[in-house]
């Protein structure tokens, strides 16, 4: 198709919201206040009684305007919205699809952020926003390219949670293994940090620290935002150093641990996968392997991070020093639960890789599907589109005037055991051989477990239980069920294995917990009841 384009601003008004005054005890007449962490989920709903301010509606997009947070995109929710946010809303007669419009300005984040205005406090420039040029498409084909970009991002979204899950999973691993390592509830023998490992500071002494004569380099350089966002092993760096920078640095073998001691950053820890040079708000970490493995004490590591970050000196810039770090009483269990945890890290840190390299070739398919969408190059001729998503487009709202009334939201999925007797939609509609969409709640979640998966000992995955959900016509959002069996797994209904199918079956026959270091790295993270047998 021959494309067109249109100016922004010749779309849409602008509309930034207002500080809004919460209410401590919300009633039917309350309205939802939509603020900058609400663009990403429904987790800390908040309320007011105001009836003035800016209202909107599920047909406006939502974009972040001020802060570090600036250029972040949200529809589909309903509310007053807060100071820091704008609110995008078609101009009469003008129809457009939110997620359409909410993925065209998500493909265009970067280049917001790059050219925010503000020495202090960055905000987005309203005159480059109005003037972006935005292809123009049919109804049916804006919604079909926002279908297709929307699957993209939830397949994203599935397997950075998948990510998350693994990194959950070695923690509640770790204080199954060893108790809390900073209460040190399991009564282990404890030592200081310095003696039972070597501590050396980074070092990086050239003024002005950004001389760009210095950096460029062969040699991998990190600071402290590279741990932070590194996860357990650090194997990417974001800057290098040449010989001149190399001189005045400070190299740190692979294996060492590396813990950030400046700023927000304080505790921050990984063990390095590469060699590396470091800047002086590094300190690394070398285990004495007579005493412990580089993988417990840097897991360990984590857990002191709250002290650290709290009992930082208050100043300008918070800091620790090698003195504080130095007299942290590390727990010593036996060399032989170290290496069995050592292992079991190593499988999972090989799976994460795998993820890693997979999110890395989505993120990469995204971008490139978004680019051709926007440029019209995407058949999407197969594609079937219901007349009820068009019809949602029509009924845009051009009115600016906000509601006098409206009920409060429905309150957020309930993940407690009370009323739990009470027969579920499903179960009923199961007896009364009836099918239908059924809400998914705390309820419908607990039937569901106790009817189909209790009594599997052998165990059962995220996938399944949510195949299972999408085969019995449940109407339900993936965070829903991920907090849902989280809660479980926290009160300890649902315990959690990564194995191979071949240990869980093994697990099933005798009873008893097999060996876990001896399979290979196929395993998988498995869900198993507490009551079930075995």
């Amino acid at each position: 198709m021959k494309l067109k384009f249109e100016k922004l601003g010749n779309l849409i008004e602008i509309k930034k919201g207002k500080k809004p005054v919460f209410t401590d005890n919300p009633s039917n007449t309350s309205h939802r206040v939509l603020q900058i962490d609400d663009l990403r989920n429904d987790n800390n709903l908040k309320f007011t009684d105001e009836v003035s301010g800016v209202f909107a509606e599920k047909s406006d997009v939502l974009l972040a305007w001020d802060g570090a947070n600036a250029g972040t995109i949200g529809y589909g929710k309903k509310g007053f919205i807060g100071s820091t946010i704008a609110r995008l809303r078609a101009k009469e007669g003008i129809n457009f699809s939110p997620p359409f419009l909410g993925s065209f300005l998500q493909s265009k984040f970067n280049y917001l952020r790059s050219k925010t205005a503000g020495a202090t406090i960055p905000h987005i420039d309203g005159d480059l926003l109005r003037n972006l040029r935005v292809p123009v498409f049919p109804t049916i084909h804006q919604i079909k390219i926002a279908q297709v970009l929307t699957q993209a991002e939830k397949f994203i979204a599935q397997r950075k949670e998948s990510i998350d899950l693994l990194d959950k999973y070695l923690e509640s691993t770790f204080l199954e293994m060893f108790g809390d390592p900073v209460r040190n509830d399991r009564h282990w023998s404890t030592k200081r940090l310095d003696e039972i490992s070597k501590l050396e500071r980074g070092k990086f002494s050239p003024r002005p620290r950004n001389d760009p004569s210095y950096f460029n380099g062969i040699y991998p350089f990190i600071q402290t935002g590279d741990i932070s966002k590194s996860g357990n092993k650090l194997t990417t760096f974001n800057q290098t150093l040449n010989e001149q920078g190399k001189r005045v640095s400070k190299r740190f073998e692979k294996g060492t641990i590396v813990t950030a001691i400046v700023g927000a950053t304080i505790g921050a820890t990984a063990i390095l996968e590469i060699e590396v040079y470091a800047t002086d708000s590094i300190v690394g970490i070398t285990a004495k392997k007579e005493f412990t493995t580089s993988n417990f004490l840097g897991f360990t590591m984590k857990f002191w991070r709250p002290i650290l970050l709290n009992n930082a000196p208050k100043a300008a810039r918070q800091n620790i020093n090698l003195e504080i770090l130095s007299k942290l009483k590390i727990i010593i269990p036996t060399l032989e639960l170290q290496n069995q945890f050592a292992q079991i890290v190593e499988k999972i840190e090989a799976l994460k890789s795998q993820y890693q390299r997979s999110l890395q070739e989505l993120e990469q398919l995204f971008g490139s599907l978004s680019q051709r969408a926007f440029k019209g190059e995407l058949d999407l001729s197969h594609m079937e589109v219901s007349a009820e998503e068009v019809l949602q487009i029509s009924d845009t709202p051009t009115s600016t005037t906000t509601p006098k009334s409206e009920k409060r939201k429905k309150e957020p999925l309930r993940l407690t055991q009370e009323n739990e007797t009470a027969l579920s939609i499903w179960q009923s509609q199961r007896e009364k051989r009836k099918a239908g969409k059924i809400p998914f709640n705390s309820i419908e979640g607990n039937a569901v477990l106790s009817t189909e998966f209790t009594q599997k000992a052998q165990g059962f995955s995220f996938q399944q239980f949510e195949a299972f959900l999408k085969n019995e016509g449940f109407d339900y959002a993936y965070e829903q069920v991920k907090d849902f069996l989280f809660e479980k797994l926290e009160h300890k209904e649902l315990k959690q294995y990564y194995a191979t199918q071949e240990w869980m079956e093994q697990r099933k026959r005798t009873g008893i917990d097999p060996d876990q270091t001896n399979f290979s790295d196929d395993g998988h993270i498995w869900l198993v009841a507490n009551n079930a047998r075995g």
